[in-house]
């Protein structure tokens, strides 16, 4: 029984200790991340509290230790499931306010409740009940934590691995009840596997949120804040590498630079948080335009880019026209009166021996040729390009 009870308290103490540590992990400041934590926290916290009902003296109080502990336990694990589930799609309800949770965390204390009424020495019966409902609770949760099998981080595989040896583990238990019915030997193998799996997922959820800070910090440091687009950075590289590719291939590849005309005068007059919205409006009118292939970014101020893969002069320039179309008859609306806008586009398709700098020197060179001749039109390179040779006497 000594030994027993140290288990218990390692357990407690562990769940305990886990339970604040997600609490206070420092991914709660990430907004997506939070009721994903709180719900790792919470069943951390309600394990410890499942194994602390184990001490509650054997008297009249046993019913209640009984429905206590299902209910919590069933609880935990709920909350597991619903942390997984939170972290890939944060628009889920409250856990506590659904006709699921309660429904599945009473049903089980119910009926264990009622088993020891009927049979208060089978004990064996109701842990048996109790296992195959966290069991089933496991297995649906595993699909949940991830939304792309093919791109798992090495924390989802960690805790998919985790969620499987908890299966592994609950099935031997239960294997174990039923073969043996011995309780004090499965109650020895209950703490120890249950102090392992704490430690497991405990070790693997955190490793998987240190993958998705990662990510979103990998993503944020690529990613314009304010038009979701690609920034300059990540534009020049990820170009870079294409082009590489295309010169290898013999593939051709053109690029577009964009400005939004008079776009001053539209921060003086309207403000800049109607200039902000203009922009976002832009952004969304070239991202939905474009193909997947192509790559955009804003590359600083009212200015964007796109490079197009596999696509010859004439093709973009007819990309160019649409996407100057569409924001031609876009409408941003402010306090004042209702904003229009039109846009100059530079193209220039690349050749082999061209670099990425020389194109976009080039692409420029079309944008502010359409700029100076009226605006709100698109300009191929080759139509300028020999006013930039120098000229011989």
């Amino acid at each position: 029984m000594i030994n027993d009870l140290t288990y218990i308290l390692i357990i407690v103490i562990l769940s305990a200790t886990a339970s604040v540590f997600f609490y206070a992990n420092p991914a709660r400041e990430k907004t997506q991340f939070t009721i994903s934590l709180s719900y790792f926290s919470a069943f951390f916290g309600l394990s410890a509290i499942a194994f602390s009902s184990f001490t509650l003296p054997n008297n009249s109080l046993k019913l209640a230790a009984i429905f206590t502990t299902n209910f919590v336990f069933v609880s935990a694990f709920l909350c597991l499931m619903r942390g997984f589930k939170q972290r890939n799609n944060p628009e889920h309800e409250l856990l506590f306010k659904t006709k699921e949770f309660w429904f599945t965390a009473l049903s089980p204390a119910l009926i264990n409740s009622i088993l020891y009424l009927a049979s208060p020495s089978e004990t064996y019966i109701r842990a048996t009940v109790l296992l195959v409902v966290l069991m089933v609770i496991v297995l649906l949760t595993i699909p949940y934590i991830s939304n792309d099998s093919k791109q798992e981080s090495y924390g989802e595989k960690t805790s998919k691995i985790t969620l499987n040896i908890t299966v592994a583990t609950i099935t031997g238990l239960i294997l174990v009840l039923v073969i043996t019915r011995n309780e004090d030997l499965y109650f020895s193998l209950l703490t120890i596997a249950y102090s392992s799996i704490l430690v497991l997922l405990m070790g693997s959820i955190q490793t998987m949120f240190m993958s998705d800070f990662a990510d979103l910090y990998k993503k944020e440091s690529n990613t314009d804040f304010l038009t979701g687009l690609h920034n300059r950075r990540y534009f020049i590289n990820s170009v870079q590498e294409f082009l590489k590719l295309s010169k290898r291939n013999d593939k051709s590849a053109s690029l577009l630079m964009i400005d939004i005309d008079d776009f001053k005068f539209i921060n003086d007059i309207f403000g800049h948080d109607i200039g902000d919205s203009v922009l976002q409006n832009i952004a969304d009118v070239i991202a939905n335009t474009i193909r997947d292939s192509d790559i955009c970014a804003r590359i600083g101020g009212e200015e964007f880019s796109v490079f197009m893969p596999d696509c010859d002069q004439e093709g973009a320039c007819l990309l160019a026209e649409r996407i100057k179309e569409k924001a031609t008859a876009l409408t941003t609306q402010s306090h004042i009166c209702d904003v229009k806008v039109s846009l100059s586009i530079g193209v220039c398709e690349i050749t082999p021996k061209d670099t990425l700098t020389e194109t976009m020197k080039h692409a420029d060179r079309a944008l502010y040729f359409a700029k100076e001749n009226g605006k709100n039109q698109v300009c191929n390179y080759d139509r300028i390009k020999s006013m930039d040779k120098p000229v011989t006497l």
